[in-house]
């Protein structure tokens, strides 16, 4: 390697948001829990979406293929609304003044899972917790304020970040099958960690554009785990790479890191492609055990810059 010293699924509505007042309707709220006005609460034992009195919203599944969305109200912009479908059965649909949401729960359990949160400004923290099945989770143009914690036991999970702004870190715990991130115009602001575990842990990423402001963990199993961060982007913080075992492969392009970088593969026989970045900090690239390849022309490595075990460059 030369060195240069110098979708939104069914059942919902993309709602776009302008000019919205940020009041909360205290009246609406004190009518609604005599089941009076805009907020319906859910009937359904099992499969439930309620708002708790400190903010809380709380989505919760029964195992199985639910869908959870919420997003701006198209008949009241101060409000958000909350629809949630078992299968393609309608279970509820409530709207709360945006104001009342401090922080989104879900726990969707078992099943075949979808989660959307689409142009939300939530001020504390978002949990998705989802269990065993092939769930996925969507943010686009949503703010957490709080930490976002993503979570999965087995199976299938599919992660989509988009035009987002996690302020108060990130976690996205994949479980004991493949984990899929898309993350493409978002800022992570405090530490991000993702990582696979199990047996059969896995994970394959993009990140397109990203910007990442603390420290960033990215640790994989001993399957095959593929990360790629491409078209721009930077990292502000030190950024770890870890892919342990198995046939791994890491592609960065075009991204500006900005402090120390320490890539590790780990076991087997792995790809590195590294193409038009900058380092500006000491950057080490190891191949470990196997026969290991790296590439890459047009970057810049500005600190102390090692590159071991790798039997191709």
């Amino acid at each position: 390697m030369a060195t240069n010293n110098s979708n939104d699924n069914t059942n919902r509505t993309t709602i776009k948001r302008t000019g919205r007042l940020r009041v909360a309707v205290l009246v609406t709220l004190a009518l609604s829990a005599l089941g009076i006005g805009g907020i319906a609460p859910s009937v359904d034992a099992a499969t439930t979406a309620y708002l708790r009195s400190n903010g809380t919203l709380v989505l919760s599944g029964d195992g199985s293929k639910e869908t959870f969305d919420v997003s701006p109200d198209d008949n009241d912009p101060d409000n958000l609304l909350v629809t949630v479908y078992r299968g393609s059965s309608l279970v509820s649909r409530s709207s709360y003044p945006e104001e009342s949401i401090k922080r989104i729960d879900a726990r969707t359990r078992g099943g075949d899972d979808t989660v959307f949160l689409i142009d939300l400004d939530i001020p504390g923290s978002v949990t998705v917790d989802g269990g065993n099945g092939w769930n996925t989770v969507q943010l686009t143009r949503t703010m957490v304020g709080g930490k976002l914690t993503v979570k999965d036991s087995a199976g299938l999970a599919v992660v989509h970040l988009h035009d987002s702004w996690m302020r108060g870190g990130t976690l996205i715990n994949g479980g004991n099958d493949l984990l899929q991130i898309f993350a493409s115009g978002t800022a992570f602001s405090g530490r991000t960690d993702i990582k696979v575990s199990g047996s059969n842990g896995r994970m394959s990423t993009s990140f397109r554009n990203n910007q990442f402001n603390g420290e960033t963990k990215i640790l994989g199993a001993n399957k095959i785990d593929k990360v790629s961060i491409t078209d721009g982007g930077a990292a502000a913080g030190r950024v770890t790479v870890d892919l342990k075992g198995g046939t791994d492969e890491l592609q960065i392009l075009g991204h500006d890191f900005r402090n120390v970088v320490n890539v590790k593969m780990g076991n087997g026989n792995d790809v590195v492609d590294v193409w038009a970045s900058r380092f500006r900090r000491s950057t080490t690239f190891n191949g470990n055990a196997g026969r290991d390849q790296i590439h890459g022309e047009g970057n810049n490595f500005q600190g102390p810059t090692r590159v071991l075990s790798f039997e191709v460059q």
